[in-house]
Parts: structure tokens; C-alpha cells; sequence
């Protein structure tokens, strides 16, 4: 509870600065021609969180916590039950810290159209986010336009710059924590250490065992068929090798880079 509730405070801070950092304002162009901007939340946004396999505690914090400060005046999660017990206990209590008015037992395809369209006595959103796997991607797209949403997110991905201070057992626990996602999730790390590059590559099935069971089969086998190790001749080589693959999620692991 205390980590939920220092992320929780972290993402709050950022985003009310993000929202104050956003001013109103009025400016005369020509006597008598006014033009501003105004700042009006939505009346309703509704936020997914995912839950298949894992409790995505931080997808709650991102989504209903922004909102909150925001200043949207209703806030409807969904989850996934997880078998008969319903959301996963830290899910709700997230939820709940971050703020939201309804809270409801529902995943993929018909959360996001409850959250659209309104359910029962909530009202329908005005904007779907979150994340999800492909099925609540492809509702997200074609539910756009009545309601708006996030981004039309693809599978999830993540790139390593390491150079020699990077510890090669630390870049293949990421890699492979990041490749379980799916068999769809690439993972790459560009580096300008030979001797990297190879330690990596022979410590990524103990790190893909290490996670075990299911999900380390999965890494695995999203390391092989998704999977590179990009070695550059310098830095600047590493940093265009980043901007021209655009990761999601971008480790840093390298000497004043």
C-alpha cells in the first residue's frame, strides 16, 4: 500500500504541473476581434485496466489519477475478474486511492462498450483510455468518433542503451520481463560493447527461466522471434538507432549518455 500510495502521489503532482502549465487566456487580435482558450475537463472518462495475467496497478494510477486531477467530474474503471474472485484486491484499492465514482467487474470488448455507451445508471464516457491487448484495441478504434480515445496502442516493446558499465544480468532480466508480455512484444538492445552484447545473449534463457513457468516459455520464445542485439560503433550510432526504432519504453543504461 505505502508504493501504491507514493506512485499514486508522484503521478498526481505531475499532472496537476502538466494541467497548470496549460493557461486560459484572451487576447484581442483586431478591435473587436477576440480569441482565447478555455480549459474544460470532460464530463466523463472512462479508464480500462487490463488483468488478464497480471494486476496492472500502475494502468489504474496513470489513467484515474490523471483524470482525477484533470478535473473530470466522473470517472469509470473497469477490470477483468480474475476467475471467481473478482478484480484482484490491489487493483480495487488502486482504483479506489485514485479516485474512481464507478468501478465496474468487466473486461475486453464489453467493458469498453459499457464504458461508451453508459451502463445501467453511469453515464457514457467521453473518452475511453487505457490499455489493453488486441481485441480492446480494435474496440477502442471503432468506437472513435462518438466517444474519443487514447491511442490505438500496439504491442507493447522496449529498447536498452547499455554500454560496458551496464550489468549484462540486469539487461537480460528487462529484456525478458518485457518479452514475456507476448509473442508479439520486441525487444532490442543496441549497444558498443562486444562483450556485452555476447554476455547478454548467452545469460537471456537463464533470464527467461528465471521468470518461470508460462510466462518464462513466452519470453523465450518472444526473444527468438522478436528479439535483437543491435551493436554500434559509438554512441551517437546508439541514439539514431533509438529515434529510428522509437521504442515504447526506453532503458537507459549507459555512462552520461
Amino acid at each position: 500500500k505505502n508504493a501504491i500510495q507514493y506512485a499514486h502521489d508522484n503521478i498526481r503532482r505531475f499532472a496537476e504541473a502538466q494541467r497548470d502549465s496549460i493557461t486560459e487566456f484572451e487576447t484581442e487580435l483586431r478591435p473587436g476581434l477576440y480569441t482565447g482558450q478555455r480549459l474544460l475537463p470532460v464530463s466523463c472518462a472512462g479508464c480500462y485496466v487490463p488483468g488478464g495475467r497480471y494486476a496492472h496497478i500502475a494502468s489504474a494510477l496513470m489513467t484515474i489519477t490523471t483524470a482525477r486531477a484533470a478535473g473530470v467530474p466522473h470517472v469509470i474503471a473497469c477490470a477483468p475478474p480474475r476467475g471467481s474472485s473478482g478484480i484482484a484486491p490491489e487493483v480495487l484499492y488502486t482504483m479506489q486511492l485514485a479516485g474512481a465514482d464507478t468501478i465496474l467487474t468487466m473486461g475486453g470488448v464489453q467493458a469498453c462498450a459499457a464504458m461508451a455507451f453508459g451502463l445501467f445508471d453511469t453515464p457514457p464516457a467521453d473518452i475511453l483510455v487505457g490499455p489493453g491487448n488486441a481485441f480492446v484495441a480494435e474496440a477502442k478504434r471503432q468506437l472513435f468518433g462518438p466517444v474519443g480515445i487514447d491511442m490505438v496502442a500496439g504491442p507493447t516493446d522496449s529498447l536498452i542503451l547499455a554500454d560496458s558499465s551496464a550489468d549484462p544480468y540486469l539487461v537480460a532480466l528487462d529484456l525478458a520481463g518485457q518479452a514475456e508480455h507476448g509473442l508479439t512484444s520486441p525487444v532490442w538492445l543496441v549497444t558498443n560493447d562486444t562483450a556485452l552484447a555476447r554476455s547478454v545473449g548467452d545469460r537471456m534463457p537463464a533470464a527467461c527461466a528465471e521468470i518461470g513457468g508460462d510466462n518464462g516459455e513466452t519470453a523465450m520464445r518472444a526473444w527468438e522471434a522478436m528479439g535483437e542485439i543491435i551493436l554500434c560503433e559509438n554512441r551517437e550510432e546508439m541514439a539514431q538507432e533509438a529515434d529510428r526504432i522509437a521504442p515504447e519504453h526506453l532503458h537507459v543504461q549507459c555512462r552520461d549518455l
